[in-house]
């Protein structure tokens, strides 16, 4: 029997070592990195110390698209996000071109079990070309106005320009400052020719109606004579009867007293009856002159669809016709006309030129 003396303290029971974890941590990086130039630096879970490895040596998922970019993605087990480390300057950067952190894995304690299970590529649409409409060639007018204004105190102001349905041969114009004239011309024939001055463009005008052409008298080709062959005498037909004509009744002439040498009366010769005028055609349009109540401007030809009294006063179409309204009839003519005759004013002018509203 052994007996022992003094304190006993039982051997304890050994605690296990608690081993630890992180999260496997996925880096996108695309295939035109240089894998020489750079690589990661993490700090491992297993030994706590921070490792710093080139891409060409880190074990990675390959073919990873990500924004139509193919690439791969390295994956190690790390409690911290990954960095770029620069191995040509020894040093942090804190992101290139080309490198992407991805959202943190399942928990890990070591590198071995961290792998990216990459999704399946979505190839990216080609985009179509929108086809570009070709335009429409626009159709230039034959005619325009044109309105010719020579410069402030010019003199000398001469324009050119082709009438419209007047041939080929160029009609000219010569003016004054305070001057202005519209023409209906072929586009793109009007031009100064000397002096200083303006060229406005306007709307498109008509056109005169086209001369008719004559034709040609058919000139008659001989034929020869043909053999007259004997013709039967017709029966001869029972005519019919004329009408009997009713004389017209002349008028009787009224005695009148008249003194004669016997001192009575005697018959009056009647009044012959007025010819009769054989009616005219009515125009389509009327043309008229017309003067304005601004005497610095000049008298102007006018269209009017109806016909219109002499001495009327009338507004005319057009902007640089409205300082001169009203415009009065002169009288009618033919031909070219530089605008259209609008409403009737009440309108009237004073002593001075000036127009009284």
């Amino acid at each position: 029997m052994i007996t022992v003396f003094g304190d006993f303290e039982p051997t304890p029971t050994p605690t296990a070592t608690s081993i630890p974890t992180g999260n496997c941590q996925h880096s996108w990086f695309s295939i035109e990195v240089d894998q020489n130039k750079y690589g990661i630096r993490y700090k491992s879970i297993e030994t706590g110390n921070y490792v710093t490895t080139r891409l060409t040596m880190a074990i990675s998922t390959a073919n990873v698209w990500r924004f139509g970019q193919e690439g791969y993605v390295v994956s190690v087990c790390s409690q911290e996000v990954v960095n770029v480390y620069d191995f040509n300057n020894n040093a942090i950067v804190s992101g290139i071109d080309g490198f992407e952190r991805l959202a943190s894995g399942g928990s890990c304690s070591n590198d071995g079990p961290c792998s990216y299970d990459a999704p399946n590529p979505t190839a990216t649409p080609v985009p179509t070309a929108t086809p570009v409409p070709t335009p429409s060639p626009t159709q230039t007018p034959d005619c325009l106005y044109y309105t010719l204004v020579p410069s402030s105190g010019e003199t000398t102001a001469t324009y050119a320009w082709i009438a419209c349905g007047g041939g080929t041969q160029f009609s000219t114009w010569t003016g004054l400052s305070g001057d202005q004239r519209i023409v209906c011309a072929k586009y793109g024939t009007v031009r100064k020719t000397s002096g200083s001055g303006s060229i406005f463009v306007g709307s498109e005008c008509e056109l005169p109606p086209p001369s008719p052409t004559p034709t040609a008298t058919p000139v008659p080709t001989s034929r020869p004579t043909a053999t007259p062959y004997p013709t039967a005498t017709p029966n001869p037909t029972a005519a019919p009867p004329t009408a009997t004509p009713i004389p017209f009744p002349t008028a009787t002439p009224v005695p009148t007293p008249n003194k004669d040498s016997g001192g009575g009366s005697g018959p009056v010769e009647p009044t012959p009856l007025p010819t009769p005028v054989p009616p005219t055609a009515t125009p389509s349009y009327y043309v008229y002159e017309l003067s304005s109540c601004n005497s610095e401007q000049s008298n102007v030809k006018a269209r009017s669809n109806t016909q219109l009294v002499i001495g009327g006063k009338y507004e005319l179409t057009g902007s640089s016709y409205q300082s001169g309204s009203p415009w009065t009839i002169l009288r009618t003519r033919t031909g070219f006309y530089e605008t259209w005759i609008g409403n009737v004013t009440r309108d009237a002018c004073d002593s001075g030129g000036e127009c009284l509203l």
